[in-house]
């Protein structure tokens, strides 16, 4: 079901998980002061599974004049949009997208268009349309090298690799996954690191190789701890969970499905 806030984002005129791998979403050019301390409090909510508050911020934002410019806007809209894919609304996060995208095409921003299609290519790949999904993602990465946008590249890289490990091209996925790591680690995007961990993770324990799949999602949640990034905790906690199962390492594996539980309920995840 569509948010009804979207009909009044609609208006404003430009001044913005599964074993197969976690798509990244996320992206844009740093935002100026005051507006990057005030996007750093959304992220944070946003993290801790607060996603309608870190919704309600960016949604504001759009109207009370913090935002200045349609760069600005066409960011908070992409974020406004990864927020509903994160609840699983296809339809509300498409309209976001395809405005954020709209707003970048208006004003010929080539990075934000690339953003906002990437936004887009994840909707499809989450609902199975994984053909229309690998389309954007390389047009999605056509504007990330024409705009020398490292965050966008790496987002890319990740996503095709996604894709290739569904459609069982494990050495495309994981020269993908390598590619991005290495990226994402030179740009200093600890996000992006820790969302291709766990994609390598995820393909090594596919491959039973166990010993390296412990060793990239441990990293990770590593880096999450550091970051604070509860929501991606407790994937990673199951995650692990799945791993010592395979491991025959049963106790291990409930202390794993504990963590993640006690970080949903600290989260307000579950309820009852």
């Amino acid at each position: 079901m569509r948010s009804a806030s979207l009909t009044n984002l609609a208006l404003i005129p430009p001044p913005r998980g599964g074993t197969a791998g976690f798509p990244s979403s996320a992206g844009g050019r740093p935002a100026p002061a005051p507006l990057a301390t005030f996007l750093q409090r959304g992220q944070s909510m946003e993290r801790e599974g607060r996603r309608d508050e870190a919704r309600r911020l960016y949604e504001a934002a759009l109207r009370d004049g913090t935002v200045t410019s349609a760069t600005q806007a066409a960011q908070l809209l992409r974020w406004i949009a990864r927020t509903y894919l994160q609840d699983g609304n296809w339809a509300a996060a498409t309209d976001c997208a395809e405005l954020a995208l709209a707003v970048a095409e208006q004003t010929q921003d080539i990075g934000a268009r690339g953003h906002a299609i990437n936004v887009l290519a994840i909707v499809q790949w989450k609902q199975g349309n994984l053909d229309e999904a690998r389309r954007l993602y390389l047009l999605a990465r056509e504007s990330a090298h024409q705009s020398k946008d490292a965050r966008l590249a790496v987002m890319t890289a990740t996503n095709l690799g996604v894709i290739a490990n569904v459609q069982g091209e494990v050495n495309e996925a994981a020269a993908y996954y390598a590619l991005s790591l290495a990226d994402s680690r030179a740009a200093g995007l600890a996000d992006e690191v820790i969302g291709t961990l766990v994609n390598i993770g995820l393909l090594k324990m596919q491959s039973d190789q166990f010993a390296d799949a412990d060793r990239h999602l441990t990293e990770a949640r590593g880096l999450s701890t550091v970051l604070g990034d509860r929501s991606m905790l407790i994937t990673i906690e199951l995650h692990l969970a799945k791993l010592r199962i395979k491991q025959g390492n049963h106790a291990q594996a409930r202390a794993a499905c504990e963590r993640a539980r006690r970080r949903a309920f600290s989260n307000g995840s579950m309820s009852g």
